[in-house]
């Protein structure tokens, strides 16, 4: 648009002010504005200026929210507020909250008496959503008004979870300025804040990892297992990790490191890589800008105070100026190591007589033997690898179902074989579908292997008969050995070989498909249904009864990790038994009131086998849909039969928290 059409819009909006403009050569003078015409203002009486009033006072006791007057006993110490942000304080904290769009309040809170105060702020469905959430966060201030005298901050109680946590040491009617913030817009967002006051127990002592029946003292914290998580820890320092020496072996372009350590949290899990040129400069890997790489030790190093980080990987391809290599050790409470550097020093000869390094860093066997274990005894040495060899192989296919599986037999002396490349066939000779596939299951005797290995295609191609070479875990590979033509699954009897995917063999009558142990492969028989006796027994979910429903609370921080499910899991586990009182069609679905959660829910016949060892899995479920990351599955049961409905954590195997469980007969 001209100046020629904007000036007589401008002249109209402002008309009432006056409005003297010109054009001058195509641009455009400034505005005379002038009071001419406008009505007197009339002054107030007593002559002093009008009154602009003033937002409220947060911290105002008519605007602060006094805990102690509205929270409510929850049990076992517990006290509660169930809040609802309105307006913005203007507040934020050091951990994050405030900006334009975040709204805020404060409450404040008064010790009963003197200990270590725990106060967890849990987010609520903001207003109209059921599923809906927001990120709260939460900060303490000793003055109301003075942001220096904040004394703690938390935005997310851990990954994948929203709600926020704060613990305060309090003197006996010591007063304190709790501040409910969020991360962006939440208005109207309801809220719970609770308090407790904990009981402290200190370094080596049995805790509490949910922080609800006890906490650990000042400067520690409690260190599960991430493994097997569960509820119980021992209270570790929470210090950074200190190494001690590091040194960094070249084979070509793999990088071999070996970091000696010492750390009273025992808790490392992690260590950073840098690689540096030859003028001690960051190396950039990637067009993206990436400098750093992210490690994890060939085998675990939690648990141990002094301990040897060992790692080896293909990372020196494409950068041949390395010169030398920075490392710095991640713990479980995200504390890191001062940096270390060292230069890469190129690995020497295995000593005659001695045994290699079986995780191949510090020294190289003569070609052509590698440093391997066979006999799986700990002790390695350097042996010519021979590839695997296959002397039997059966295929399996079925249009309908797009399952195909195969069950092989070979030799291989050095006992490292891990799968095969398949090549499937049609009539013609031609390859329709293939690629490297890894065993599900391999057994050996001696030198001689039997494994099975089963998959679903994508769509059918007119597969009817397949190749199979095998491969080892150092590269190599045998001959092809001709499958021969695919057959439909066959049904055996019990004690007979089959595949939970039943692709290849499905068990007669009411046999299932399971591993017995480790080693095995699977077969048809009868298992014992019950969970293993160091699960614990299941909750029965019948006792539950809620008029023509079955609900359940529960929390998976007082849960171990003992099993997945298909579609997920992994995290922590409640597990039910339900028996229908009648034949019908049942719903099971999961809820959660805390922040971030996100579970996944699944179902069996039998309770300790997941997927991969029995095809005993009735449903499994991890999100409703893409915006509700909650669970829900249906069963079709007869009147009667008994099942066992888990419930996990999601958000791949991290999160746990508190949930509902509900059960109901559909009509």
């Amino acid at each position: 648009m001209s100046h020629r059409h904007i000036v007589p819009a401008l002249c109209l909006l402002s008309s009432l002010l006056g409005c003297e403009q010109e054009e001058t050569q195509g641009r455009l003078e400034d505005a005379a504005v002038t009071d001419e015409g406008l009505p007197p203002v009339s002054p107030r009486p007593d002559g002093a200026a009008p009154v602009i009033p003033s937002p409220p006072d947060p911290c105002a006791d008519s605007q602060a929210i006094d805990f102690a007057a509205l929270a409510r006993p929850l049990g076992a110490g517990v006290l509660v507020y169930d809040g609802q942000l309105q307006d913005d304080a203007g507040f934020t904290g050091s951990c994050g909250g405030g900006g334009s769009e975040a709204y805020d309040q404060v409450v404040r809170f008064a010790a009963p008496e003197a200990g270590a105060w725990q106060f967890v702020l849990t987010p609520r469905a903001l207003r109209g959503q059921v599923f809906g959430s927001y990120d709260p966060v939460l900060h303490a201030r000793s003055t109301c008004e003075d942001p220096e005298s904040e004394r703690a901050c938390n935005d997310d109680i851990a990954a994948g979870r929203l709600e926020s946590r704060l613990r305060l040491e309090l003197d006996a009617g010591e007063e304190v300025f709790l501040v409910v913030d969020t991360v962006g817009r939440a208005i109207n967002a309801r809220y719970e804040l609770s308090a407790r006051r904990l009981p402290i127990v200190q370094v080596g002592e049995v805790c509490d990892v949910a922080s609800e029946l006890n906490g650990c003292a000042q400067g520690s914290y409690c260190r599960a297992d991430p493994d097997v998580r569960g509820p119980e820890g021992v209270c570790a320092p929470d210090e950074p990790p200190v190494i001690a020496a590091v040194i960094a072996y070249a084979q070509g372009d793999d990088l071999g490191l070996v970091i000696e350590g010492t750390d009273t949290g025992a808790d490392v899990q992690q260590a950073f890589l840098n690689l540096l040129d030859a003028d001690g400069e960051v190396i950039i890997l990637n067009e993206q800008g990436a400098d750093t790489y992210i490690l994890d030790p060939i085998e675990p190093v939690f648990g141990q105070e002094a301990f040897t980080f060992r790692f080896v990987a293909n990372l020196l391809a494409g950068f041949p100026q390395t010169g030398a290599v920075q490392v710095q050790l991640l713990d479980a409470r995200g504390n890191r190591s001062e940096r270390a550097v060292a230069e890469p020093q190129r690995a020497g000869p295995v000593p005659e007589g001695q045994p290699c390094d079986r995780d191949r860093i510090r020294d190289v066997c003569p070609a052509p033997t590698r440093c391997m274990d066979p006999d799986a005894d700990g002790v390695a040495g350097c042996i010519e690898p021979t590839a695997p060899v296959l002397n039997r192989a059966k295929g399996f296919y079925d249009p309908d179902t797009l399952l195909t599986g195969y069950q092989v037999s070979g030799v291989d002396p050095d006992r490292d074989v891990r799968g095969v490349a398949l090549s499937m066939l049609n009539a013609d000779g031609d390859q329709v579908a293939g690629g490297d596939r890894t065993f599900d299951f391999v057994e050996w005797d001696g030198d001689r292997f039997t494994a099975l290995f089963s998959l679903a295609l994508l769509r059918d191609r007119g597969a009817v008969s397949a190749t199979l070479i095998p491969f080892d875990a150092e590269g190599l590979r045998g001959p092809a050995f001709d499958a021969g033509l695919l057959d439909p699954p066959i049904t055996v009897d019990v004690g007979e070989t089959c595949d939970p995917l039943e692709a290849q063999a499905r068990c007669r009558g009411e046999a299932f498909c399971h591993q017995a142990g480790e080693g095995q492969l699977p077969e048809c028989g009868r298992p014992d249904a019950e969970c293993p006796e160091a699960w614990g027994e299941p909750i029965d979910l019948n006792a539950w009864e809620d008029r023509d429903e079955w609900r359940f609370a529960g929390d998976l921080t007082t849960r171990y990790n003992v099993t997945r499910g298909s579609c997920g899991g992994g995290a922590a586990q409640a597990i039910f038994s339900f028996t229908a009182p009648e034949a019908g069609a049942y719903s099971f679905v999961t809820y959660s009131r805390a922040g971030g959660a996100d579970t996944v829910l699944y179902a069996r016949s039998h309770c300790g086998f997941d997927p991969a060892r029995a095809a005993v899995e009735l449903a499994c479920n991890d999100d409703i849909s893409i915006e509700n990351a909650f669970s829900l599955i249906d069963l079709e049961l007869a009147e009667g039969e008994r099942v066992f409905v888990i419930v996990d954590g999601g958000n791949d195997g991290t999160w746990v928290g508190g949930f509902d469980l509900t059960a109901r007969r559909q009509p």
